[in-house]
């Protein structure tokens, strides 16, 4: 099973589509859901839960949607796997460590053994990690590698679907 499930892929992909778009161009879920093939419904409540963590902001009006609530390079990827995710932990303790050699360490009093220590540390450099990427890096990244005739045929979509409402 993995850490991160795949609301949290869905969030960044749906949300490297807003790093450079304006309140007045606002994209909509039904869109972003379309434009990716995945469930609308799903999508709709991944967005709910970046809007409670202060990621996203919806425009009203006819030309509604959704919009970044902050500059792209100030969301990171922890930023937001916490807000879809809730804070995830790589280890849960059961606490064997009462009757095991292993825990033993600190006369099996105190602190946490050994094993849970190297979880903790593993935890630390992954939540490390991820907030070293944020929307800003992903959107530069790709502008290298996405030929720029597949960036306008996405544009050119999106586009479409604004004239189509």
């Amino acid at each position: 099973m993995p850490l991160l499930g795949k609301g949290v892929e869905y969030a960044i992909h749906s949300m490297y589509y807003l790093v450079d778009v304006s309140r007045d161009s606002a994209m909509t879920i039904a869109d972003m859901a379309t434009f990716q093939n995945i469930s609308e419904s799903y999508l709709a409540k991944i967005f709910t839960r970046l809007q409670k963590g202060g990621l996203v902001r919806s425009a009203l009006g006819v030309k509604g949607g959704y919009v970044l609530a902050r500059p792209a390079e100030e969301i990171s990827f922890w930023d937001i796997a916490v807000a879809v995710e809730g804070r995830v932990s790589l280890f849960e303790c059961h606490d064997v460590r009462s009757g095991c050699v292993i825990g033993m360490t600190n006369g099996g009093q105190t602190g946490v053994c050994t094993v849970h220590a190297v979880f903790l540390e593993a935890s630390q450099k992954l939540e490390a990690f991820l907030k070293t990427r944020n929307l800003r890096w992903l959107h530069t990244t790709l502008l290298d590698i996405i030929p720029d005739e597949t960036r306008a045929e996405a544009e050119n979509w999106f586009n479409l679907q604004k004239l189509r409402k």
